[in-house]
């Protein structure tokens, strides 16, 4: 009996860690292409191997993928912004340009940076930005289309909607960096993706609690 009543607790341990563990992880990748529209080189920068204007009004396609896995809300931006750091959080883009693709693999390095937006008179809409040292990532859509309320661990996207955005990218042959204006946005899917110490905890309270039930149901035999 004694047995019983501690592995019930143990079950009941484990069924509370199931409901208290969420799934963050979230996968949401794509594709985009637009227009460069501003050039400015680095602060140090005296001798580029290209003017500061060589880039402005080319057009750029690139790819991007942004990992996001436990977002932490931070503050506030005049109650129209909210901000959130994700420390196993991570952004890659790549971007053809002239020819030349460069990539800024998981550019964020020690995590990411999350902007989501409250809709208000001026933009109604909802905007995703993600942003690094070495690139930044605007995504716009309508109401709902990105997240769900101010929550980042429920992006998605609506293969009807037609969205739009930013980004601002280092150039490293320009020694400059450039603002994109996106003009067309394709993703390629939002996955959640379970965390594996949440699976775990499911399936071994779920066989403890059946052990449970069938041990119960035998004693009122």
């Amino acid at each position: 009996m004694a047995l019983q009543r501690s592995l019930a607790c143990v079950a009941l341990g484990l069924a509370c860690a199931v409901t208290t563990l969420q799934a963050h992880a979230v996968d949401l990748s794509g594709t985009f292409s637009g227009t460069v529209t501003n050039v400015q080189l680095l602060p140090h920068t005296s001798d580029p191997p290209q003017g500061p204007d060589y880039h402005e009004g080319v057009a750029i396609s690139g790819s991007f993928a942004i990992h996001v896995v436990d977002p932490q809300f931070e503050t506030s931006i005049e109650g129209i912004e909210s901000v959130y750091s994700d420390a196993a959080g991570s952004l890659s883009l790549s971007y053809t340009l002239e020819g030349i693709t460069s990539n800024l693999d998981n550019s964020f390095g020690g995590g990411t940076l999350l902007f989501v937006n409250l809709p208000t008179t001026e933009f109604p809409g909802q905007a995703l930005s993600v942003r690094a040292p070495q690139g930044t990532l605007e995504i716009f859509g309508p109401p709902d289309s990105l997240y769900s309320g101010l929550d980042p661990t429920t992006l998605h996207f609506d293969p009807a909607v037609a969205y739009t955005g930013s980004s601002s990218l280092f150039i490293s042959l320009a020694q400059a960096t450039i603002s994109v204006d996106i003009t067309q946005v394709n993703f390629q899917g939002a996955t959640a993706v379970p965390e594996p110490m949440t699976s775990a905890l499911f399936i071994a309270g779920g066989s403890l609690l059946a052990w449970r039930v069938r041990q119960r149901a035998l004693l009122l035999r």
